[in-house]
């Protein structure tokens, strides 16, 4: 089988309160959450403690190996964490899997990745009728008949021939090839 995700950004505090990652917020750091709500230097200013990053790294793992299984392939489209060397080889050799990873915007350089056991890639990649990118592309930049899936833009919707994989669309699991155009991704315009 072959899976696709996107922007874990494992061991990265700021990511949950930066992408409104509430599920792995403490009470205290929930509250001050809604608070701040539309306010983005209070947001900025937030603190998210070590405790809830672990929580959203061991439920976004476990996520991963209930679904990934030996022999499978996972595309990743890009930031996959923010950590030093050492912990990278270490989470890498925690998933289960094969990942070809689309190198994104906050990954360590494509050696440094290398080294830690992805298979790193240029993109685009082009798979059936879709074309895989870090970024969303521009409406023109999509060759016609194809649908870019992409991360980067986290919890923000996309829209026309896009599909957004980052986590915070796919309940933070690696999600099949083949459910790409089922029921819960809406494509317009194709």
């Amino acid at each position: 089988m072959i899976y696709i995700t996107s922007d874990q950004h494992w061991c990265h505090n700021n990511i949950i309160k930066y992408t409104g990652r509430v599920k792995f917020m403490n009470e205290h750091e929930l509250k001050e959450y809604v608070e701040c709500k539309g306010d983005e230097d209070k947001i900025r200013k937030m603190k998210i403690s070590n405790s809830s990053t672990d929580k959203m790294d061991v439920t976004m793992r476990q996520n991963w190996n209930c679904t990934v299984k030996t022999g499978d392939t996972v595309l990743h489209l890009g930031d996959f964490a923010l950590t030093d060397r050492h912990e990278l080889k270490e989470l890498r050799r925690m998933l289960i899997g094969t990942i070809i990873l689309i190198h994104g915007s906050h990954d360590r350089s494509k050696k440094q990745m290398a080294e830690a056991g992805f298979i790193t890639v240029e993109g685009p990649v082009l798979l059936n009728n879709f074309i895989f990118t870090h970024e969303p592309l521009s409406d023109s930049s999509i060759p016609k008949g194809m649908i870019n899936v992409h991360g980067h833009i986290h919890e923000k919707k996309t829209f026309g021939r896009r599909i957004n994989v980052c986590v915070e669309h796919t309940n933070y699991t690696p999600i099949c090839l083949d459910d790409l155009t089922g029921k819960e991704y809406e494509i317009n315009s194709l």
